[in-house]
């Protein structure tokens, strides 16, 4: 708390003169320079809060309305990064779903290629086997073939060799086996054959 001595600020002041024709003159105001100095110093230690409080109270609300603007901004980015995870997740679950797609594509794809090479195999082997050759069972696994049947003779079987050799998805053509059977009184040849087969056109 400040206190002022206020008894040195009263100036003071001067006695009423006597005139000739009896009258008083008004006194003049005198004041010493000291005493204009004190009077200076007490309204400088009035004003001077004053002026530092509302200059404080101006720079609270200006930091305050910088402190909003920056929060409302700050909202603004996390609900922009919300919304933006948010498309991050759905387009990885897009993602999932379209990897799926693809694999099963791609499985129906190889299944489908695999049925056709199948297919294309068992359609050349049918213009491949002579006359007197008939299959007892083809079995087709992967890239291997395997060939069980009769020939009626050895030129039979040599002529069936010769066809699978002459064709170029037919490779390592091999007579696993070859004997002598009866079917229907009749002796023949019972023939085992593999062969690798290769991509086909």
């Amino acid at each position: 708390m400040i206190k002022v001595n206020l008894l040195k600020t009263k100036a003071k002041l001067p006695e009423a003169k006597k005139l000739g024709n009896g009258k008083m003159a008004a006194p003049k105001a005198e004041f010493k320079t000291e005493d204009l100095k004190t009077f200076g110093k007490f309204v400088g230690v009035l004003v001077l809060p004053a002026l530092l409080f509302g200059y404080e109270r101006y720079n609270l609300g200006e930091l305050d309305k910088k402190v909003r603007i920056v929060e409302m901004k700050s909202n603004s980015m996390q609900q922009e990064i919300n919304a933006k995870k948010q498309q991050v997740k759905i387009a990885e679950v897009h993602e999932k779903k379209v990897k799926k797609l693809e694999d099963r594509v791609a499985a129906i794809k190889e299944v489908s290629k695999s049925r056709l090479k199948k297919v294309k195999v068992l359609d050349s082997l049918q213009d491949l086997v002579p006359e007197r050759v008939w299959f007892s069972k083809v079995d087709y696994k992967g890239n291997q073939l395997t060939l069980n049947g009769f020939a009626i003779s050895d030129d039979d079987l040599n002529q069936l060799l010769a066809g699978l050799q002459a064709k170029p998805y037919f490779s390592s053509v091999i007579l696993k086996k070859s004997k002598d059977a009866t079917q229907n009184k009749t002796t023949v040849k019972d023939f085992e054959v593999v062969s690798t087969v290769g991509e086909i056109d």
